[in-house]
């Protein structure tokens, strides 16, 4: 791993996890309070889509929602409302030529979207809905390096402020393709590198090529207007005579202060299914001797290499403001299903180190984000259609 620092000490908090046998598990935590998109709105409003990725789809600090699909934004009031549609097809300022795409909504109200299937060209508007710029974030090529793959994420802040995670790949001892992820400030032209993570993340045997699991993922966002969050789920595991624990970093944008948090965890086992297949075996129609391919090889002799015995520690990061959603490697009981299981959540306040709550969210539960205490996911209304499902979060979850 490298990471790149600026040259300012860096403060570090420890906090104990919750034991077990002591976690606050709340069981059933949602209450539908709205489901809307797929009827009771002007004909522009209407979800068009198949289901609804997560990226397609944003919730703002005052629960309006934003949508991206057929070419525009479409923006709801809290209620499900009608109230805006942001561009339109077309290759003009503001507009789109890609149907579907991510969006992203900044802390101050600023909304980056897809323009193209460029992956690191997006529109940018006023909180206010009118055109910006365009935002052009391609990522550097390195010298003697030939990257294959790359795409940008970006979220600006002002006119003149973004945070980008920029991703590039490139083929390794021709045995692995390495990804680099470099997660970045920008302001008035000028980048700084706040952290790059490169690990291996597929086998390649010739031309043919296989994700490796359990490599874990870079997860961020911001905290507050000024301070973002972030961790790389399996690089930022750590173990010392003090026990197991996972680093939470964290960056002031206007100081460039930086943070480390270490929670404490038990460590989950990979099951004998995961050891035998490399993690796989759950993807049908997959049969035993599929197994014994080469790629299939490779990526069970990758665990062995790299002494991979558990799960990560968190399995994924959903935000509310400055309070972390944490998916945790409890439940593996039954790890073929495990994408169908209802999932257990830690909820934490990495300021205080503070453990909230556990919270046990159904497995209908698909694509989701939270914002002001409400979780939103995709949903099909009864006569089959795409919705968009709105839900009250138990406040006991927030330990009120």
């Amino acid at each position: 791993m490298n990471i790149i620092f600026s040259l300012l000490l860096i403060p570090v908090t420890t906090f104990g996890w919750q034991k077990e046998s002591e976690k606050i598990i709340i069981k059933d935590p949602l209450t539908l309070v709205l489901t809307f998109g797929a009827e009771n709105l002007p004909e522009e409003y209407l979800i068009a889509s198949e289901g609804i990725n997560k990226n397609s789809f944003a919730v703002d600090n005052n629960n309006k929602i934003y949508l991206f699909e057929e070419f525009k934004i479409k923006v709801y009031d809290s209620n499900g409302k009608a109230l805006a549609i942001i561009g339109r097809k077309g290759e003009g300022p503001g507009e789109f030529s890609i149907r579907n795409g991510s969006i992203a909504v900044g802390p101050t109200g600023f909304i980056t979207a897809s323009r193209s299937n460029i992956a690191y060209v997006y529109n940018v508007f006023f909180p206010n809905y009118k055109f910006l710029k365009v935002s052009r974030k391609e990522p550097p090529k390195i010298e003697n390096e030939s990257f294959i793959k790359e795409y940008t994420e970006v979220v600006s802040i002002n006119e003149n402020e973004d945070i980008t995670l920029t991703c590039r790949r490139r083929k390794s001892q021709d045995i692995y393709y390495l990804y680099t992820y470099d997660l970045e400030y920008w302001k008035n032209g000028v980048k700084i590198i706040i952290a790059s993570y490169s690990f291996p993340a597929d086998v390649i045997k010739g031309n043919s090529w296989m994700s490796l699991s359990f490599v874990g993922g870079v997860y961020w966002s911001f905290i507050s207007p000024n301070t973002i969050l972030y961790i790389h789920s399996r690089m930022d595991e750590k173990s010392d005579e003090s026990g197991n624990y996972y680093v939470l970093h964290t960056y002031t944008l206007n100081t460039g202060k930086r943070n480390e948090i270490k929670i404490q965890y038990t460590p989950v086992p990979l099951s004998k299914e995961d050891l035998k297949t490399g993690g796989t075996y759950f993807f049908s129609p997959f049969k035993e001797e599929d197994y014994k391919d080469d790629l299939f090889k490779m990526r069970i002799e990758y665990l062995k290499k790299n002494n991979i015995k558990n799960y990560e520690a968190i399995q994924s990061i959903t935000f509310d403001g400055q309070l972390l959603f944490i998916e945790t490697s409890l439940a593996q009981e039954n790890k073929k299903d495990r994408f169908f299981n209802d999932k257990l959540y830690d909820v934490i306040n990495p300021e205080t180190g503070k453990y909230i709550s556990s919270l046990i969210l159904p497995s209908r539960i698909g694509y989701f984000t939270i914002k002001n205490g409400y979780l939103y996911s995709s949903g099909i209304s009864s006569d089959g259609y795409t919705v968009i499902d709105k839900y009250k979060i138990d406040p006991k979850v927030y330990g009120k």
